[in-house]
Formats: C-alpha cells, sequence, structure tokens
C-alpha cells in the first residue's frame, strides 16, 4: 500500500469513526462524507463504503473486495490511498474538519 501522508491519515480516521459510532458523527456530516464518496464515481465509492463499512455497507476485507472488481487485494489498498488523498485535499472536507467538534478532532 502507497503510504497515507497526514492529511489522508485523517480523513481515514474520520471513516473509522464514522463507521464506529453514531453519537458523534451528524447526519449533517455523514451527507457531506457522502457527497464526497460520490465524487470518485460509483465504484470507487462502493470500495470506500465496503472498505470502512459505511453507508449501510458491512466492512470488508480487501481481499473480498478485489475480488469484487477482479484486483488484486494491494491494487484495492492504491485505489483507497488515493481516494483518501482525493478528499482529503478538497475545500469541503477542509471545512468539514474544522467544523468538527473537539470530540471529533482529538479523534483525528
Amino acid at each position: 500500500m502507497t503510504a497515507m501522508d497526514a492529511l489522508s491519515k485523517k480523513v481515514d480516521a474520520y471513516l473509522r469513526l464514522l463507521s464506529r459510532t453514531a453519537l458523534l458523527v451528524t447526519p449533517r456530516d455523514r451527507a457531506n462524507i457522502n457527497l464526497l464518496l460520490t465524487m470518485l464515481g460509483p465504484a470507487d465509492k462502493a470500495i470506500i463504503e465496503a472498505a470502512y463499512g459505511i453507508n449501510g455497507q458491512p466492512a470488508s476485507s480487501l481481499n473480498d473486495i478485489a475480488g469484487r472488481y477482479s484486483l488484486t487485494g494491494q491494487q484495492v489498498a492504491d485505489i483507497i490511498t488515493k481516494d483518501l488523498r482525493h478528499i482529503a485535499v478538497t475545500p469541503e472536507w477542509q471545512m468539514m474538519l474544522q467544523s468538527f467538534p473537539e470530540a471529533v478532532r482529538k479523534r483525528l
């Protein structure tokens, strides 16, 4: 897997938080994340949702996801890294990041 930079790691941490708790994530933030994922395109959105177990998808392993798309686990990992970076540099994500309450920011 390509190494994630600091910006991408924050998106990764937030998606992990999103999959684990409903208490710290507002419906508005869920809608905003869904919008950001939609900007990736349908296949990439589905890969991210499956990898993190969000938006009604159960969490799946990289190899399970890879099998669905005739890819290798490494290719899926690289796609996820690329997509997280893509989200991390959007103005929409940057605005979301600044608006998170302290309890969320501490976990990122």
